[in-house]
C-alpha cells in the first residue's frame, strides 16, 4: 500500500489509535507526490475530500497546489463537494473546510467530468459550500454534462424534498386508521420535521443563487426543463413561487400555487393548484402568450381545458365564471375544441351531460359560430362518431330552439354534416328524424350545388341509403335529377366514391311509389 492510499484509508476508517500514523503520513508525504494506485491524488486531494481544514491549511502551507487536478480532473474544492467517500460530513465541517480553500486561492473551474463544486454542493445539500461558493464571487452558471447549473440541482433537489414531506404526512395520516408503535410514531414525526428543515434550507440557497444575479431563469436543460419547471412539478410551492418572481412570505395566495398560473398548473394536471388558483381570483379569460406551450398559446384556460378533455377543470372554470363563448383569433370556440377534439365516449354522460348544463347557465350561444369552417353547434355535434353522446346534445340543442337551417362557411346545413361521411349520422336515423321534425330542409343546395341527396350517395350504402331517402321524401321531395355545379348527378358523385352504392332514387309525386337505381 502507497503512503497516500495508508493515508486514504485512515481518513476513511478513523481509528484514535492510529491518529499519529495519519499525523505523521500528512506531515512526511511530499505536497506534489500523486498516488498512482488512486487516480493519481495528492494528499491536500485526500484532506479535502474529508473536509480537514487543519490539515488543508498545513499543507497549502508547505506549497500544495491549492487547484492541482488528479486523474479525472478533480481539484481539491470539487472532491470536498462530491463526497465521493461514502460519508456524509457535517455541513458545517464542509463549508468550514470550503472557506478555507477558497481563502488560499481555489478556484471554481469545471472538471473533466463536466461538473462544478457548486453544482455538487447542490447535489449533496450541501448548503454551507453553497453559500460560501456564492460569496467566493466566481463564476457560477456553469452546467454539467445534463445541462444542468446549479440552480437545476438544487430544484430538483427541493422537488425531492417536497415529495419526501408529503409521503411521511400520508404515514402520519394513516396513523389512525391503523395500529402504529409509538416508535415509528416518533420516528416519522422527526423524519418530517428534519425533511422540513432541508426544505427550507434549500429555499434559503435558492435565494442566494438567485441574488447573484448569475442565473438565466428560462435556462433549459438537456431535457428541455427549466429550474421552475422542476420545482413545480412536484409542489415545490415556496421555491417556485420564488422563481416566478413572488415573494413566497409575503402573502398565502403565492405559497400555495407556487407561482403557477392556470396554464401552468393545467399543463402538469396539478388540480390542487388549478383550485386554489380559481379562488384566489385568476383570470378565467386569460388568453395563454407563452410561446413555449405552443398548443395553449392564443387560447383560453377553458379552451385549453376542453381540448384536452379535462371535464372537470373545465366545470371549474365555468363555475368560477369563465365565458363559454370566448373564441380564439382564428374563431375557435370551447364547444367546438371539446366536441371535436377533447370530447371522448368515455367521458360519460355522467360528466358530460353536466358540463354542457355548465354552458347554458353560462349564456353560451349554440348558435353562433363554433369551428373554423363557420359550424354551428348543431352541425358539430351530428359529425361526433359517439352516436349517444350525438343525440343527447341534439335533444338538448333542439330544446334550445336552436336554428336547425343555418349555413356553414360552405353552405352546407346541418343535414349535410349528418348524412355525409365520416359523421354519426349513418345508421342513426332517429337523428335524422328530429331535425326533419325540427324543420330541417330536405331540399337545400350548398355552395357546390350539392343537395342533401348527393350526401346521401357519399356517405350511405344500401340500405341505408333507401332508409335516409325515405325520411327526406316523408318531409319534402329533393330533385332526384339535382346536378351540382359540375354537372354531378348524386349517382355520379356516387360512382365517384369509387365504391358500390346502392341509393333510392326516385319517388313519385304521390310519396307511396318507389324506384331504386343500382351505382356502381
Amino acid at each position: 500500500m502507497t503512503p497516500l492510499r495508508e493515508l486514504y484509508e485512515l481518513y476513511r476508517y478513523p481509528d484514535v489509535a492510529k491518529e499519529a500514523r495519519r499525523r505523521e503520513l500528512l506531515a512526511g508525504i511530499p505536497t506534489d507526490a500523486r498516488d498512482e494506485d488512486n487516480e493519481a491524488r495528492t494528499s491536500l486531494h485526500v484532506a479535502a475530500e474529508f473536509a480537514d481544514r487543519e490539515a488543508i491549511t498545513s499543507l497549502i502551507g508547505r506549497g500544495a497546489e491549492v487547484n492541482a487536478r488528479d486523474a479525472a480532473g478533480r481539484t481539491p474544492l470539487l472532491c470536498l463537494a462530491l463526497c465521493r467517500s461514502g460519508r456524509r460530513m457535517p455541513d458545517d465541517e464542509i463549508a468550514d473546510a470550503g472557506r478555507r480553500l477558497l481563502e488560499l486561492g481555489a478556484n471554481l473551474p469545471r472538471s473533466g467530468r463536466n461538473t462544478t463544486a457548486l453544482i455538487e454542493a447542490a447535489r449533496n445539500r450541501y448548503h454551507g459550500l453553497i453559500a460560501a461558493l456564492v460569496d467566493s464571487g466566481q463564476r457560477l452558471d456553469s452546467t454539467d454534462r445534463n445541462g444542468d447549473n446549479a440552480l437545476h440541482v438544487l430544484c430538483q433537489r427541493v422537488a425531492e424534498t417536497t415529495d419526501d414531506i408529503r409521503r411521511a404526512e400520508q404515514r402520519i395520516e394513516g396513523f389512525a386508521e391503523r395500529w402504529t408503535s409509538e416508535k415509528q410514531k416518533a420516528d416519522t414525526q422527526r423524519e418530517l420535521e428534519a425533511q422540513r428543515e432541508e426544505a427550507l434550507r434549500c429555499h434559503l440557497s435558492v435565494a442566494l443563487l438567485l441574488d447573484s444575479g448569475q442565473f438565466d431563469l428560462g435556462e433549459r436543460n438537456a431535457v428541455g426543463r427549466t429550474p421552475f419547471d422542476l420545482a413545480a412539478a412536484w409542489g415545490a410551492n415556496t421555491v417556485s413561487a420564488l422563481l416566478s418572481g413572488e415573494d413566497p412570505y409575503d402573502e398565502r395566495a403565492p405559497l400555495e400555487t407556487g407561482g403557477m398560473n392556470l396554464f401552468l398548473a393545467l399543463r402538469r394536471r396539478d388540480w390542487k393548484t388549478f383550485e386554489k388558483l380559481l379562488a384566489a381570483g385568476a383570470d378565467r379569460q386569460e388568453v395563454c402568450d407563452d410561446p413555449e406551450m405552443s398548443d395553449f398559446t392564443g387560447k383560453t384556460p377553458l379552451l385549453c381545458a376542453l381540448m384536452w378533455g379535462e371535464t372537470e377543470a373545465a366545470a371549474l372554470l365555468l363555475r368560477a365564471g369563465a365565458d363559454p363563448n370566448r373564441r380564439t383569433e382564428k374563431g375557435e370556440s370551447p364547444f367546438g375544441f371539446w366536441i371535436e377534439r377533447g370530447c371522448r365516449g368515455s367521458d360519460g354522460m355522467e360528466r358530460y351531460a353536466p358540463l354542457l348544463e355548465l354552458f347554458v347557465r353560462n349564456g353560451w350561444h349554440p348558435d353562433a359560430l363554433q369551428a373554423l369552417q363557420g359550424e354551428s353547434a348543431l352541425m358539430l355535434t351530428c359529425r361526433h362518431d359517439d352516436c349517444e353522446l350525438a343525440m343527447w346534445t341534439l335533444r338538448h340543442l333542439l330544446g334550445q330552439k336552436i336554428e336547425v337551417n343555418a349555413r356553414d362557411a360552405l353552405g352546407r346545413t346541418t343535414l349535410m354534416h349528418l348524412l355525409g361521411p365520416g359523421s354519426a349520422g349513418p345508421y342513426q336515423f332517429e337523428m335524422l328524424e328530429r331535425l326533419l321534425e325540427a324543420g330541417a330542409d330536405p331540399c337545400a343546395v350548398d355552395n357546390e350545388g350539392r343537395t342533401v341527396l348527393h350526401y346521401v350517395a357519399e356517405g350511405y350504402s344500401h340500405p341505408a341509403a333507401r332508409q335516409a331517402a325515405e325520411l327526406l321524401f316523408d318531409f319534402g321531395r329533393p330533385d332526384v335529377a339535382a346536378t351540382d355545379n359540375r354537372g354531378l348527378t348524386r349517382h355520379r358523385h356516387a360512382q365517384q366514391q369509387r365504391d358500390t352504392r346502392q341509393i333510392f332514387l326516385e319517388k313519385t309525386l304521390i310519396r307511396i311509389q318507389w324506384t331504386t337505381v343500382r351505382l356502381s
